[in-house]
C-alpha cells in the first residue's frame, strides 16, 4: 500500500471515530442532562414529576428502562389513578424489553407491593430465562423469595406463594435437564425451596435461618 493510500485510510478511520464520538457524546449529554433534571424535582409535584419521568423515558435512547421503572414505582404509590394506564403500558414495556435489573425492579417495586404475587413469580420466571446460565441469578431469586415474597405473602397467600416455588422449582428441573452443568442452589436456598415445596409452614418457613 502506498502512503498516500494509508493516510488517505487513516484519515477516513479518523473521520468515522470522531463522527461517531460526535454522536455518541451528544447522546451522553442529553442522559446527563437527563437525570440531572429527575434529580431535581424530587421535591415537585406528583404531576410535574411523572411527567418529567414519562419525558425522560422517551428521549433516553440508551436505557429507558430505569425511568420507566421509576414511573411504575412511583404511580403505584398515588391513588387517583391518573397515571395507572401509562403504568401498565410501562410495565409491559419492560417485560417485554429482555433487560434483566429492570425486569428484577419489577418484581419489588410493582408485584410485590401491589400484592400481585401471580404476575411476580410469572415475571420472576422471565427473569430466569434471561440469566438462566448463571447459579447466581437463581439464588438471588429464591433469597428474594425468601426475605422479602414469603413475608409479604403471609399465612393467608401461602398457597400462592408454594405455587410460585413450585413453579420455580420445576423450571430449575427442566434447565438442568438440558445443561452438563448443573444450575447448583445454595444449601439454604434448597433447602427452603424443599421445605415449600413439601407442605412446611408459614410459621416454619419464616423460623429457617433464624
Amino acid at each position: 500500500m502506498s502512503e498516500k493510500a494509508a493516510k488517505t485510510g487513516t484519515a477516513a478511520v479518523c473521520c468515522t471515530v470522531w463522527l461517531y464520538l460526535a454522536v455518541f457524546g451528544g447522546l451522553l449529554e442529553l442522559r446527563q442532562r437527563v437525570q440531572h433534571a429527575s434529580a431535581s424535582l424530587r421535591a415537585a409535584s406528583m404531576e410535574q414529576l411523572m411527567s418529567a419521568l414519562d419525558g425522560y423515558a422517551r428521549q433516553d435512547v440508551f436505557d429507558p428502562a430505569p425511568y420507566q421503572l421509576e414511573y411504575v414505582a412511583t404511580a403505584l404509590q398515588d391513588n387517583s389513578g391518573q397515571y395507572s394506564g401509562k403504568m401498565l403500558e410501562y410495565v409491559e414495556k419492560i417485560r417485554s424489553s429482555g433487560n434483566y435489573p429492570a425486569n428484577f425492579g419489577l418484581l419489588e417495586y410493582y408485584y410485590l407491593p401491589a400484592g400481585d404475587f401471580q404476575g411476580l413469580f410469572a415475571c420472576s420466571r422471565e427473569c430466569l430465562a434471561q440469566r438462566r446460565s448463571y447459579a447466581d441469578v437463581w439464588n438471588g431469586q429464591v433469597e428474594f423469595y425468601r426475605t422479602k415474597v414469603l413475608p409479604a405473602a403471609g399465612e393467608a397467600r401461602m398457597a400462592e406463594f408454594t405455587e410460585g416455588v413450585q413453579a420455580f422449582r420445576a423450571l430449575l428441573e427442566e434447565t438442568n435437564r438440558n445443561r452438563m452443568e448443573r444450575i447448583v442452589l445454595t444449601e439454604e436456598n434448597r433447602a427452603f425451596v424443599d421445605a415449600v415445596c413439601g407442605g412446611s409452614s408459614y410459621a416454619s418457613l419464616m423460623g429457617q435461618g433464624r
